[in-house]
């Protein structure tokens, strides 16, 4: 066989195949769906994070809600309770002022039944006279009468008065007169000393003299007041006021203040619940000094309104009560 040198190989190079150069291997390339998948994964992560936190605040903010509610219900209910409190005790306070003002009422349209006018008031007459009996001692004697009857006649033997008496009307209501008899004096007799005094109620419907019984205690007094609503009687004795309830027969003493040794023009206040009343001292008749108290009847204290002047010898004298104030008494003084 004849080979065809043209076609022979030079060389065993020639022989070999044809290499080429040898080069590092490319990285793989992330494919599509790999890529996809670790983003998912991440954005899952930080969803349930925030989705946690989410459900964490929406919990917490339940919860303190919730403790704000029942601290705020707690709150409210003891501020209500509070309320509730005030105004039971409110309502305690004006249900005793109701109960005060329907006692006061009641009392006022007794006092207004009390003071309504007779359809024609009566004429009362005090007739004073002394009558002689051949033989017999001189007997004084007092005639009282409605429109020239004769009611009652009162003598100082009945009294046991040693002196002549002498009656007079001393405070006049619409239902009632009150007539005082006391015994007369030759000497002059000034107004706060003591006479043996008897009072008496003259009813004008039932045409009926009553007498007041005072206690045995006030045998001689030298002031008298009757209050308007015909329940107490003042009177005044030996360095004393004594109030004297004519229903119950019970007596309050008050002694009179600063050292006075008298007094004299007690008169009650409107509504009863005060007394007025002048005190004097003096070491003679021609220098006696006074001053005005008020007797509070309900709380038994002894005000002063009028204080004499050191320098002065007055006496007072209480006119009358415009009103249950203390500040609403006329007054008026002479000088001595």
């Amino acid at each position: 066989m004849v080979d065809d040198i043209r076609t022979m190989p030079k060389s065993n190079k020639d022989l070999e195949s044809p290499m080429r150069p040898m080069t590092p291997p490319s990285p793989p390339r992330p494919t599509s769906p790999t890529v996809s998948s670790v983003s998912s994964h991440g954005e899952s992560g930080w969803l349930s994070k925030l989705i946690f936190a989410l459900v964490g605040f929406v919990v917490g903010a339940a919860l303190l809600g919730a403790g704000m509610y029942f601290w705020l219900g707690q709150t409210q209910a003891q501020t209500l309770a509070d309320q509730k409190a005030g105004f039971d005790q409110e309502k305690t306070v004006l249900s005793n002022q109701v109960s005060s003002l329907q006692s006061e009422l009641s009392d006022v349209q007794q006092n207004l039944k009390d003071l309504a006018l007779p359809s024609s008031s009566p004429n009362i007459q005090i007739e004073n006279s002394d009558v002689v009996d051949p033989g017999k001692e001189k007997v004084s004697q007092v005639v009282i009468k409605i429109d020239n009857e004769t009611i009652q006649t009162v003598t100082n033997t009945g009294l046991n008065f040693e002196l002549p008496i002498e009656g007079r009307i001393f405070k006049t209501f619409p239902q009632a007169t009150y007539i005082e008899i006391k015994q007369q004096r030759g000497e002059a007799v000034t107004f706060y000393d003591m006479q043996s005094v008897a009072l008496y109620k003259l009813d004008h419907k039932a045409k009926t003299l009553t007498s007041i019984v005072l206690p045995e205690t006030l045998p001689r007094f030298s002031a008298y007041d009757i209050s308007n609503d015909q329940k107490l009687a003042a009177l005044t004795s030996e360095g004393k006021i004594h109030i004297f309830n004519m229903e119950t027969k019970e007596m309050k003493d008050f002694n009179l203040p600063d050292n006075f040794i008298s007094a004299g023009d007690l008169l009650f206040s409107p509504n009863n619940q005060m007394l007025a009343f002048t005190a004097a001292k003096g070491p003679s008749i021609g220098s006696i000094n006074s001053s005005i108290y008020i007797i509070d009847l309900e709380n038994n204290i002894i005000d002063k309104i009028r204080e004499n002047p050191s320098t002065a010898s007055l006496i007072y004298h209480i006119d009358r009560w415009n009103g249950n104030s203390k500040d609403l008494i006329s007054y008026y003084y002479f000088p001595r």
